[in-house]
């Protein structure tokens, strides 16, 4: 039956290729869409390393003329001072001071040459707490403290991403990791994988530093991270600010609950790919009309065929089953081209960054889709099929 089949299809080869071009196309569309849902799932659900639930984070900005790239020593008093009063406040269970914050956009990157390798973590200067208010996990070692200032070499805390990078599975606390000509970089402290910039975001090497306040190497800190109590509302919000004002004359502050820059983080990756698989729904559906369109104009076509058939003792059922099997032939012929592409999709330079985890099934879920789809299209003209009465057959001109 299938042999049979497929010479039917190939009897037809100029209408069929239009056909199986079609069925290229749109299954490239599907699994476009349907690999890039798996591959944005399964970063989601990938570990973030911090919690984002009841933590704020409080935007600074130093209305000054001073060196934005350097505290003054009256800023870091001033920047110490409004951590200290933050510590005091009730509903506030944590505070620190941080030059980034989960979800924000600056992005502040390093490198350094260690043992021979090009080594680029993303790294936030933080003050000791900062472990507390976001939730790290440390996992070997120990964090950040206070008297960390007084050491003469930088202690730093890495995640594992950036572990693996520096020593492989060995363990990295008490390594030095920096150039030969910087100043002694150790690893005091190992967390867990830390995603800072989002959820759908890709794992990268991360480390942390003191960013200390001291007034002179210092890097000004542009956000305050804060760890309220559970059910904290929003008129704390303004307390809160006036407060900061209080302390800090001429500085302005925009106060951002993690939670909602979380929902604002997904809704703004998430509705450009919304948007596309609308038009892709659409596209599908005008190729379901024009596959169907198609299909039952051959089926007109081969009125004195399917009459011959009947005649011949053909029942409805096996008719039916017939054009819908050439349907599904023709499709799996524009899939097999389909796969040949995708296939390969690892291996093109621009998409190498996503695995055969998710191309293959992401191959497998689309070929299901189209197969549906053709079948759909070949059930109507497959039903107009066995609507001819064999006697059509002696009149059809």
């Amino acid at each position: 039956m299938i042999r049979h089949l497929f010479k039917l299809v190939w009897n037809r080869k100029r209408t069929n290729l239009l056909i199986v071009a079609e069925i290229f196309c749109s299954f490239l569309v599907v699994f476009a869409l349907v690999a890039s849902g798996m591959f944005l799932y399964d970063r989601y659900t990938q570990p973030l390393g911090f919690e984002s639930d009841d933590v704020w984070y409080v935007t600074v900005a130093r209305n000054s003329a001073s060196d934005w790239g350097q505290w003054s020593a009256e800023e870091a008093a001033t920047f110490r001072r409004l951590l200290q009063t933050l510590e005091s406040m009730d509903r506030v269970v944590a505070a620190a001071g941080s030059n980034t914050a989960p979800y924000m956009g600056s992005t502040h990157i390093t490198s350094w040459e260690y043992e021979g390798r090009k080594i680029e973590p993303e790294v936030s200067h933080v003050t000791p707490h900062f472990d507390r208010v976001v939730g790290l996990e440390l996992v070997a070692g120990r964090w950040l403290q206070d008297e960390d200032h007084a050491l003469d070499w930088t202690p730093i805390v890495v995640d594992e991403d950036l572990a693996r990078d520096l020593v492989g599975d060995g363990d990295p606390v008490g390594k030095r990791v920096s150039d030969e000509d910087e100043r002694d970089r150790r690893v005091v402290g190992v967390v867990r994988e830390y995603r800072r910039s989002g959820d759908l975001e890709e794992r990268y090497p991360y480390m942390f530093a003191s960013a200390g306040l001291a007034g002179d190497e210092s890097r000004p800190l542009q956000a305050l991270l804060i760890k309220v109590t559970p059910g904290t509302e929003a008129d704390f919000e303004e307390r809160l600010v006036k407060t900061l004002q209080s302390i800090a004359h001429g500085w302005s502050f925009q106060v951002t609950q993690l939670p909602t820059a979380r929902d604002d983080y997904l809704r703004h990756r998430l509705i450009p790919m919304s948007a596309v698989a609308v038009v892709a729904g659409f596209l599908l559906i005008m190729v379901v009309l024009g596959l169907t369109g198609v299909m039952w104009q051959n089926v007109t076509r081969r009125t004195r065929e399917i009459g011959l058939r009947r005649a011949t003792g053909a029942h409805r059922v096996r008719v039916q089953r017939q054009i819908v099997g050439e349907v599904m032939v023709t499709a799996s012929l524009g899939l097999i081209i389909g796969w040949l592409l995708t296939i390969q999709v690892p291996l093109i330079g621009p998409f190498a960054f996503v695995p055969y985890s998710v191309v293959l099934p992401a191959m497998l879920l689309s070929s299901i889709l189209i197969l549906i789809l053709a079948a759909i299209c070949g059930l109507y003209p497959g039903w107009s099929a066995t609507r001819i009465h064999p006697a059509e057959a002696l009149h059809y001109e």
